[in-house]
């Protein structure tokens, strides 16, 4: 290799490189989130937690369906990948898991951090729109 196309050569390679990095995400522990709610007797009831629920989907583009008795099942399809949580709830508390993904890594309970993120942002909104059952 000739001197001149010596630094085309490595400029490549670290380009490669970096890009290799960038791409690279670690993997992170799945999080479950749970909460008790803070409802007033005259708000607190199953259907309207359901609705809150859904609204709190809707506003992050969660599509949230129901899926049994105070159950629903959350999907949000973000560009290449899909996740899918399972939401539990009841008048004084409510769980989101894990429940299955596309694209996002999972393997032996660790998952790309974007999961995680999308997750606690479903849970605040939650949160939000339950907070609203009280006003």
């Amino acid at each position: 290799m000739t001197i001149s196309k010596r630094p085309l050569c490595l400029s490549f390679i670290l380009v490669c490189a970096l890009a290799a990095l960038i791409g690279c995400r670690k993997a992170v522990p799945v999080e479950s989130t749970s909460s008790s709610m803070p409802i007033t007797a005259t708000a607190a009831n199953k259907a309207k937690i359901g609705d809150a629920i859904i609204r709190a989907g809707a506003a992050t583009n969660w599509k949230i369906t129901p899926a049994g008795d105070g159950k629903m099942t959350g999907t949000l399809n973000a560009r290449a990948h899909t996740a899918v949580v399972s939401i539990t709830y009841d008048d004084a508390s409510y769980r989101i898991d894990y429940k299955d993904s596309v694209n996002l890594n999972y393997k032996d309970g660790n998952i790309h951090p974007n999961y995680n993120k999308w997750v606690h942002t479903l849970d605040k909104n939650i949160r939000a729109e339950i907070a609203q059952l009280n006003k």
